[in-house]
């Protein structure tokens, strides 16, 4: 028998942004913690950076659910933010 093996490779991606996706495709969902919790790593980047460049991810890979959740969650953030002042 032949087998076939299908493989993707994200080369654009590192271990945060892999891990942030394959979250959203197995669960359906994200918040602000799953972007806090790994923010750790990233120290030099704002977690606001952090989602802008997923949204460009799920932009690039096509995902539009992705792109629009995280969208609303920077919307979220701006809300909460501002209601502070």
């Amino acid at each position: 028998k032949e087998s076939r093996q299908q493989e993707f490779v994200f080369q654009d991606l590192n271990d945060f942004q892999l891990k942030i996706l394959l979250k959203f495709i197995y669960v359906g969902k994200l918040n602000e913690i799953d972007f806090v919790k790994e923010k750790k790593e990233y120290q030099q980047q704002s977690v606001v950076e952090i989602i802008l460049r997923t949204i460009e991810i799920a932009d690039r890979y096509q995902i539009p659910d992705f792109k629009l959740l995280c969208e609303d969650l920077l919307m979220e953030m701006h809300f909460e933010a501002n209601s502070l002042i």
